[in-house]
């Protein structure tokens, strides 16, 4: 697997994603190595300005080195399968050299750097538009004005091109596959919705009693929405005195959150946890809240809350509204709207009965996740992209047929744009 981060340099959703995926191959038999090697300066990228950004994806794009290096591995290891994920620091010939390898190659997408280096799309419209639907790509623009300039549309058709078709290619949400097709990628490759992977605990005792306790569970960012959930606590807070907030992660906004905690009572900042401290929070929260202001693909944190039956109040943006069932796992808001999200909070307190009943909703939806429910169906596409490349060697010329991938013994190399080293 290839993947821009992994391991001590993980930092979100995807990275989580790729680790349970290896985990459940690995279950069903195969030999799975993580490659995370990337460009010089990528772990600094947020940290650097506007111009040098995109001076560093031009270097990226262009990596001869990583390139090199990924050719000479492919060629030691002989995998049977390449399995990429998020490649924006890997180096942008990396596709390249996977086709010339003549290998099976299966691409996860798990966020839209492909289409906009910052990784976020935003409404065209004011998100404040009570009108504002989230019906698919045409919705959303790049966030900066260099993204949206001419510059923004030939850099895309330099990823376009250089990337390529994989065999397969999948994503957690339709939204996401459309998005990208919308930008004509992957013109050749098959695509198909495959969920997250996420790991189901031991079950837990039914919720009773009032709902009073939300949770916010992400990258304390403005685009994350924070600054509107806060607001909206706010104003539920003079309603019900004994309503809770409680804000798990970090981010730029963070220091003013702090400033807003010492005058409004029941806002817990509790800074970054560590995967066993998400799943304390979860557990002890009645409600997540997910209110972005950006797209978002398929956010682990609301499988994660779905496992332990909390129903969740999410932004009607993205691949979310794919995952969240409006009335039945919880409840659906515009994005940016204050009153929305009040409305929706609100319901959750006044109703608890009926936010209770969610849970067997919710708790299925997370079982259709499960780990080795999702090792299982990638393991079929495996099958499937070694059987459309059976017989086909480096530069399209014939190589000895492949073995299709198979439940213990096969050697799958999962190449994931979240990784940074071969391990």
């Amino acid at each position: 697997m290839i993947h821009n981060r992994f391991g001590a340099t993980a930092r979100g959703g995807a990275e989580r994603v790729v680790e349970r995926l290896a985990d459940g191959l690995r279950a069903r038999g195969h030999d799975v190595v993580v490659s995370h090697r990337t460009t010089f300066g990528f772990n600094a990228l947020d940290r650097l300005p506007a111009p040098l950004r995109a001076c560093w994806h031009l270097l990226d794009a262009c990596n001869v080195v990583s390139a090199m290096r990924l050719r000479a591995a492919l060629r030691r290891m002989e995998p049977d399968i390449v399995h990429t994920h998020n490649l924006i620091g890997c180096g942008g010939l990396t596709p390249w050299v996977i086709r010339r390898s003549g290998i099976p190659w299966v691409h996860t997408l798990h966020d839209v750097q492909l289409i906009t280096p910052s990784g976020l799309l935003t409404p065209r419209f004011q998100i404040s538009d009570f009108r504002f639907r989230s019906r698919g790509w045409d919705n959303f623009e790049p966030t900066s004005t260099l993204e949206r300039s001419f510059l923004g549309s030939w850099f895309r058709r330099l990823r376009r091109a250089l990337f390529g078709s994989p065999t397969v290619v999948t994503a957690p949400s339709r939204w996401l596959l459309q998005s990208h097709r919308g930008e004509r990628f992957f013109s050749n490759a098959r695509d198909v919705v495959v969920g997250n992977p996420i790991a189901i605990g031991p079950a837990i005792p039914p919720r009773r009693g009032a709902v009073r306790t939300f949770l916010f569970v992400g990258q304390v960012e403005g685009a994350k929405g924070i600054i509107v959930l806060v607001e909206a606590y706010r104003q539920l807070r003079a309603m019900f005195s004994d309503m809770t907030l409680h804000v798990v992660g970090d981010g730029a906004v963070l220091p003013l959150l702090k400033q807003m905690a010492r005058d409004l009572r029941g806002l817990t900042l509790r800074g970054r946890l560590d995967a066993d401290g998400v799943a304390r929070a979860l557990a002890a929260a009645d409600v997540l809240v997910v209110p972005s202001l950006c797209a978002e693909n398929q956010p682990s944190v609301i499988l994660e809350a779905f496992a332990v039956g909390v129903p969740v109040v999410a932004s009607r943006v993205g691949g979310i509204p794919e995952l969240v069932d409006d009335g039945a796992t919880g409840f659906l808001v515009d994005p940016g709207n204050v009153e929305d999200l009040v409305r929706a909070l609100r319901l959750c307190v006044e109703e608890p009965k009926r936010i209770r009943a969610m849970a067997s909703a919710c708790r299925a939806i997370a079982a259709s996740h499960a780990t080795e429910r999702i090792a299982e169906e990638v393991e079929a596409l495996y099958t499937h992209a070694a059987t459309e490349r059976r017989g086909y060697g480096r530069a399209g010329t014939a190589r000895e047929p492949m073995g299709s991938v198979r439940e213990g013994g096969s050697d799958v190399l999962h190449r994931d744009a979240h990784a940074t080293s071969l391990a």
